[in-house]
């Protein structure tokens, strides 16, 4: 069966966050803490690619200081950024991923075409850490998926 790729110009952030609904981080039982960033982005860049046509992985942005996004889909259609759910509720770490947001908002995808992705497992989704993260992130124009983990380890 062939799947019938979505097109640069067919892209769009509705698009690819029912794409990433349907997706769930896989449980490394070798990892600590079930998978590493790295695997999520792997697994991930996998998935998208079975469903997209441009997909690139660790997109730079224009700037002074290059940033890297983990993934520009549809060609600047839309921009993903991927987090851990541990990392966010490390002292700072929220605060560095909010200031990506507003580097990338400002350089690259400015309309209302950004998402930050936090994989994660189902106790993760009751903490106000990341509750006050979907709320800053949603009000500043960008869009919010927790990525579920399949089971905990």
């Amino acid at each position: 069966v062939t799947i019938e790729k979505i097109t640069d110009e067919n892209v769009t952030v509705a698009i690819v966050l029912k794409f990433l609904e349907g997706w769930k981080p896989t449980i490394r039982e070798e990892r600590k803490n079930g998978f590493t960033e790295k695997d999520v982005q792997d697994e991930l860049e996998i998935y998208l690619k079975k469903h997209f046509y441009s997909v690139t992985r660790e997109y730079a942005i224009e700037g002074k200081n290059v940033k890297r996004i983990d993934f520009d889909l549809g060609n600047g259609k839309a921009g993903l950024e991927i987090k851990l759910a541990e990392n966010v509720l490390k002292e700072g770490e929220g605060d560095r991923v909010i200031g990506q947001m507003i580097k990338y908002m400002h350089r690259k995808y400015s309309n209302d075409n950004l998402i930050i992705a936090v994989a994660g497992f189902s106790e993760h989704t009751r903490n106000t850490v990341i509750h006050e993260m979907k709320e800053f992130v949603e009000v500043n124009k960008a869009h919010f998926i927790f990525l579920k983990a399949r089971n905990h380890k």
